[in-house]
């Protein structure tokens, strides 16, 4: 089934979206201050959208209901990771790291990469936005059958 030119606008979008949040880890973060301070959540707020649009360009839900789970199951994982960053998680961090490394190297760096970071709240709220942002600007289009358009006006100039 080929994209349409929708598809591949939310593509490329996501796509610039994801070079934006690379962008500021590269150039902003590391200065800490200046446009740094105003900009820092940016990379949370772009990544958070653009994997969210890519994940519904890809699964494709056609009902609310999956969608809702599809998206709320990737604000889980971004919040869980920003989780692991509280000074509460480090202990658990440090133990699954230690258990981790003979099994699964890459899980055990993955682990320690986030439980090095420091939680930020405003990253929590960017990915939010992020999220919420992917799931308006992709929300599926109303169906176009006539007949519903006609009894949908028909119902509201009954209830005027």
């Amino acid at each position: 089934m080929s994209a349409t030119a929708p598809q591949r606008l939310a593509f490329l979008g996501a796509a610039l979206a994801l070079l934006a949040g690379l962008a500021c880890y590269l150039w902003l973060r590391p200065v800490g201050v200046g446009p740094a301070l105003l900009l820092g959540s940016t990379p949370a707020l772009t990544h958070a959208f653009a994997f969210a649009a890519l994940l519904l360009l890809a699964a494709r839900p056609h009902r609310l209901r999956h969608r809702r789970w599809l998206l709320g199951g990737w604000l889980a994982l971004l919040v869980g990771f920003e989780a692991l960053q509280l000074p509460a998680a480090q202990p658990w961090v440090s133990h699954s790291v230690q258990a981790l490394e003979g099994a699964w190297p890459y899980l055990a760096s993955l682990l320690r990469a986030h439980g090095a970071g420091t939680f930020d709240t405003y990253d929590v709220l960017a990915s939010a936005v992020g999220v919420a942002l992917a799931a308006c600007l992709l929300r599926p289009a109303r169906p176009t059958d006539p007949r519903r358009l006609i009894q949908s006006r028909e119902s509201h100039a009954a209830s005027s």
